[in-house]
């Protein structure tokens, strides 16, 4: 049976009298409820003018969370956060208004849902798109240009808005973000195969 929790206050669950991180619900089938959003282990609905939209997580293709503060008079007045999810029928579903808990937790099970296919998809020689990066067996793919996997140092989102690759011998490659889809899952990627050990990522 799925606890239900408003989203008002801290992000928690309580599911047989234990505290969980919202980050759990995939192991545990929890729901979390508000009056516009509905965040299940399968998937999300929200609720807008009278009619709800679902998407699961296994119909995600790319994901994309936007930061943005707004600022009047040197003084930040306004935080938002928006998730924009393109659906693999090409229809677009958005997310706005969220805390950044919420966003956080629906950005990882979204990447547990995708990262064991484009696992796999390397694995057997495929090519995995980030928009204007591609990844493959070779390397990483920009445009025409392949950069090996031998030539990559580092690969990381720098002031918060440029994904840098830097590589051996020549400069580095310098994209922004929003050009770049399911960024933490590229850079889990590319620090995979350049085997560098999670807590340093």
């Amino acid at each position: 049976m799925a606890a239900v929790i408003a989203l008002n206050g801290p992000l928690l669950l309580v599911f047989a009298g234990v505290v969980l991180a919202i980050f759990g619900i995939t192991n545990v089938g929890l729901a979390i409820f508000s009056p516009a959003l509905s965040l299940y282990s399968g998937g999300i609905m929200t609720s807008r003018w009278g009619r709800d939209e679902y998407c699961l997580w296994s119909q995600v293709a790319t994901l994309r969370v936007t930061d943005s503060d707004y600022f009047a008079s040197g003084r930040r007045y306004e935080n938002e956060i928006v998730i924009e999810c393109l659906r693999n029928d090409g229809r677009k579903f958005t997310i706005a208004g969220i805390t950044r808990q919420l966003a956080e937790a629906i950005e990882q099970t979204v990447y547990q849902h995708l990262l064991p296919q484009a696992r796999a998809t390397l694995a057997s020689g495929g090519r995995v798109e980030f928009g204007a990066l591609a990844l493959t067996s070779d390397g990483v793919w920009r445009a025409d240009e392949l950069t090996r996997w031998l030539e990559i140092e580092t690969c990381a989102l720098e002031f918060n808005d440029t994904v840098v690759i830097k590589r051996r011998n020549r400069g580095s490659i310098r994209i922004n973000f929003k050009r770049v889809g399911n960024l933490p899952l590229l850079v889990c990627l590319v620090n995979e195969r350049l085997n560098v050990p999670p807590e340093t990522k």
